[in-house]
C-alpha cells in the first residue's frame, strides 16, 4: 500500500521534473495513476525570472503558492511558511471549541471539570498539531492559537475578558499554551537525538545544529528563541548537544512556567486572594500546588460556583475591581478612593464586602 500524500522534492526545475516522470513511471508499472489535477508545484526560496512548466504524463501541473501535507499548511509567498497553518489551526480551534460550549444550551453551565475533558480531547489537538516541527518563535502567530485557550478558560470558569490570565492555569490546571507547545517540541528533540546517524531525521538535525551555530535560522534556532523568550537560558546551550539531556532542559522549563505563574499571582495581583494560598490534600497537610483543578470548582450549584470563583480571581463587580477600569466617562479611580457603598469608610473589598461591613441591615440579615 501507498499513501496517498507524497512530496517531492528537488532544488532545481530539471531535478524535479526528473523525479516526476521516475514517480509516475513507477506508479505505471505499480498499476496506479497520478491524478494531474490534484497534483500541485511550489517553490521555496526565491523565484526564477520565468516560470518553468511542469507536467504529469503530458497533463500540466498548477504552480501555487499555498499547500497543504499532512495536514499542515505551507505557504510560499510570506516569510513565515507556516504563518497560514497557525491561522488555519486556530478558526478550526475555535469552531470545536464553539461546538463544545453549545452543548451548554442543552445541559446548563458546563462544569470546569468536565470542561477541561472536553478541551483536552476536542480543542487542544488542534492548537498542538505539529507543534514539534514549528516552535512558537513569533510571537504573533502563537497569539492567533492562545486568543482560543484563554476564551475557552475563561468560559468555563465564568470570568470576563479582563480577567488575569496566570489563575486561568493555575485554577484549571491547563498549561499555558506556549509551554504545552514547547513541551511537545523538546519530546522531538529527545526523539531527533536518539536516531540513527544513517537516517534523514539525525541528518536533518545535525544540519540544524549547524545553522545555529552558524546564527542562520533554523528549527533549532527557533525552538533556542522560544527558551529565550521564557526565561529558561540555562537550557538554550544544552539544546545544541549531541544528545542533549532533555529531562534537564525540561526541569528548566517547569521550574520557568511555575516562577512565571507565581509572580503573576503576587499579594498586589487583581488575584490577591490566591497568592500563596495551600491546596487541601486527601493523605496530608495542605500544601502549596501551581497547577491543579482547585476543588471549589467541583462545587455543584453553578451560580455558587462562579460567584466564588469571580471573588477570588478579582472578577466580581465590587469597587475595588470596577472602579480599576477606565470607561468613557470615567477615569481610573485611586485605590484609597474606591470606598464601600454602605460605608464609606473602608475600600470596597470582597472580603470588607463579606465579612466586615457592618453599615447596611440587608447585608447583616444575608450573612446570618
Amino acid at each position: 500500500e501507498s499513501p496517498d500524500d507524497v512530496l517531492l522534492a528537488a532544488t532545481s526545475v530539471v531535478g524535479l521534473q526528473r523525479k516526476i516522470d521516475l514517480f509516475y513511471q513507477w506508479c505505471r508499472e505499480n498499476l496506479m495513476r497520478i491524478n494531474a489535477l490534484k497534483t500541485y508545484i511550489a517553490m521555496h526560496g526565491p523565484k526564477p525570472s520565468r516560470m518553468p512548466q511542469f507536467t504529469v504524463a503530458q497533463q500540466r501541473v498548477s504552480v501555487v503558492t499555498q499547500y497543504t501535507y499532512l495536514g499542515v499548511v505551507f505557504t510560499t509567498n510570506t516569510q513565515n511558511m507556516f504563518k497560514e497553518h497557525f491561522s488555519t489551526k486556530a478558526a478550526v480551534a475555535r469552531r470545536a471549541a464553539h461546538g463544545v460550549l453549545h452543548i451548554e444550551s442543552m445541559i446548563g453551565l458546563l462544569p470546569p471539570k468536565e470542561g477541561k475533558i472536553l478541551y483536552m480531547g476536542r480543542v487542544d489537538p488542534h492548537l498542538i498539531y505539529a507543534c514539534e516541527v514549528m516552535p512558537d518563535a513569533s510571537e504573533t502567530l502563537l497569539e492567533e492559537l492562545y486568543q482560543v485557550q484563554k476564551a475557552f478558560l475563561r468560559r468555563i470558569l465564568g470570568v470576563h475578558k479582563r480577567s488575569m490570565l496566570a489563575p486561568l492555569h493555575t485554577e484549571t490546571g491547563v498549561v499555558p499554551l506556549r509551554y504545552r507547545r514547547l513541551e511537545l517540541a523538546l519530546r522531538y528533540l529527545e526523539y531527533l537525538g536518539q536516531r540513527p546517524t544513517s537516517t534523514y531525521a539525525c541528518a536533518a538535525f545535525i544540519e540544524s545544529r549547524r545553522l545555529m551555530q552558524l546564527g542562520a535560522r533554523s528549527w533549532l534556532a527557533d525552538l533556542g528563541t522560544v527558551l529565550r523568550s521564557i526565561g529558561a537560558t540555562e537550557a538554550l546551550e544544552k539544546i545544541s548537544e549531541e544528545r542533549p539531556p532533555i529531562d534537564l532542559i525540561q526541569k528548566h522549563v517547569a521550574r520557568r512556567l511555575h516562577a512565571s505563574l507565581r509572580e503573576a499571582i503576587h499579594p498586589h495581583s487583581k488575584a490577591y486572594l490566591l497568592s500563596g494560598r495551600k491546596e487541601p490534600q486527601v493523605d496530608g497537610p495542605p500544601r502549596e500546588i501551581q497547577l491543579c483543578l482547585r476543588h471549589y470548582l467541583e462545587v455543584p450549584k453553578a451560580e455558587h460556583r462562579r460567584a466564588l470563583t469571580r471573588v477570588l480571581m478579582g472578577c466580581h463587580l465590587l469597587a475595588l475591581e470596577k472602579l480599576a477600569w477606565k470607561e468613557r466617562y470615567r477615569q481610573v479611580v485611586p485605590h484609597s478612593d474606591r470606598l464601600c457603598r454602605f460605608c464609606r469608610a473602608q475600600v470596597e473589598t470582597a472580603e470588607h464586602a463579606l465579612l466586615h461591613c457592618s453599615a447596611s441591615d440587608d447585608l447583616l440579615e444575608t450573612r446570618r
